[in-house]
Parts: structure tokens; C-alpha cells; sequence
């Protein structure tokens, strides 16, 4: 027997099992996002922390019927109408995207889909971490030798 034949008969099954994670791990990245890039904010844009950023506060949506409410009605005015965005999780995923608000709320619109995934709207939007600061506080100064307690019989 050759000795190619050899080969492939002692690490083919090595090979099979390398592509096959190759392709696992192709597609993970890809559906998290992963190819990193930043992101304009815009309606169903990753939000969240650098390299994405924060959304758009406000963005117009040509009327559609799958645009957010307000912009989805039929024989509404042709002209793009005005969406308010903030950053929440896809339900069932960590990934941030720059969901519609209920108009006048901070809460996302409960039957919008960007990617085919609702808002979590249980996660809180992505604000900036809190900077600790330390202050050096005065240090007692010192009184004198501390009383010793005696002891008294009865």
C-alpha cells in the first residue's frame, strides 16, 4: 500500500474532525457578531460598548409594513417618520442592538424584531461605569497613653 494511503487512512478522521470545527467556529463568530467593526447607531445596529457605540437618539424610517410602530400603518404619509432608539439585548442572546422605543417610554417597542429576535427588555441599557474615587481621610490624632483598667474586688 502506498504510503499516501497510509496517511489518509491514519489521519483522516483528524482532518474530518479539524474542518468540521472550522466550520463551527466560522459560524459562531459570524452569528455573534464577532467580525467586529463599529456600528452608525442606527435602528437594529449592535450597540453597546467600543467598538459598537450608543445608538442614534432619534432616526427617520421610511413607512413600511415591518418599520416600528407609528411608521407601519397603511396609507400613512410617505414621508420618513421619527423612531426614538436605545440599546437592548436580543432576547436569548448577548447581543445589543438599537431597538425602537414605545413612543414617550424608555421601554422598547414589545413587538419589534431586528435579526428576527424581540428586545429583552429586561436588561438594562449600557450606561457608563461609574468612576470610583478614593479621598484620604484625616487620621485620629494621638490623646495621650490609654487608660489601663484596674481591677476591684467586691
Amino acid at each position: 500500500m502506498s504510503a499516501r494511503g497510509r496517511i489518509v487512512r491514519e489521519y483522516g478522521s483528524l482532518g474530518v474532525m479539524l474542518m468540521l470545527t472550522s466550520v463551527v467556529a466560522v459560524a459562531t463568530i459570524s452569528s455573534c457578531g464577532g467580525g467586529g467593526g463599529s456600528s452608525n447607531g442606527g435602528l437594529c445596529e449592535q450597540c453597546g460598548v467600543d467598538p459598537d457605540g450608543p445608538c442614534q437618539q432619534t432616526v427617520f424610517v421610511d413607512p413600511a409594513p415591518d418599520a416600528p410602530d407609528g411608521c407601519n400603518q397603511p396609507g400613512a404619509d410617505p414621508t420618513p417618520c421619527p423612531v426614538n432608539l436605545d440599546c437592548f439585548r436580543k432576547l436569548g442572546s448577548a447581543q445589543r442592538r438599537c431597538f425602537p422605543l414605545v413612543p414617550g417610554s424608555a421601554a422598547p417597542q414589545p413587538l419589534f424584531r431586528c435579526d428576527g429576535a424581540r428586545a429583552n427588555a429586561s436588561t438594562p441599557v449600557p450606561t457608563d461605569t461609574p468612576t470610583v474615587t478614593v479621598t484620604a481621610q484625616p487620621t485620629p490624632t494621638d490623646t495621650g497613653p490609654t487608660p489601663i483598667p484596674t481591677f476591684t474586688p467586691f
